[in-house]
């Protein structure tokens, strides 16, 4: 027991983190740029010819718990899209994981994606 009219409450152990429902780890994206619809074609059929790429995303990472609220900002042209559209499986990361409850979802066609309850809704 404590001094006089002093209250102890009980020390409560250290609470687990909530599990992440979605987790993004180091995500990229790359679209290799063509002058012109034959150069798509040379490189079908040349595939160590090397053309331009553009890195729309570049090591994104983030992580949702459940109950949780993000707004992805940012100003034009700095991936906001891209990170969706690859989260609800609209487009293949060309690195890195998408993860909901614990199962990888990073190259699941968008039909099972949405069945895991993560859809894009313009």
């Amino acid at each position: 027991m404590s001094s006089e009219g002093e209250i102890q409450l009980p020390v409560q152990g250290a609470q687990e983190p909530a599990p992440d429902v979605i987790a993004v780890t180091d995500v990229c994206k790359q679209y290799t740029l063509y002058k012109s619809p034959s150069q798509r074609l040379i490189h079908t059929f040349a595939p160590w010819k090397r053309y331009p790429v553009f890195e729309a995303l570049k090591g994104v990472s983030l992580r949702v718990k459940r109950g949780e609220t993000v707004g992805i900002i940012g100003p034009n042209g700095a991936g906001k899209s891209t990170l969706l559209k690859a989260i609800a499986g609209l487009v293949e990361a060309t690195n890195g994981a998408v993860v909901f409850d614990g199962r990888d979802m990073t190259y699941a066609p968008p039909d099972e994606v949405a069945g895991r309850g993560v859809i894009l809704f313009p």
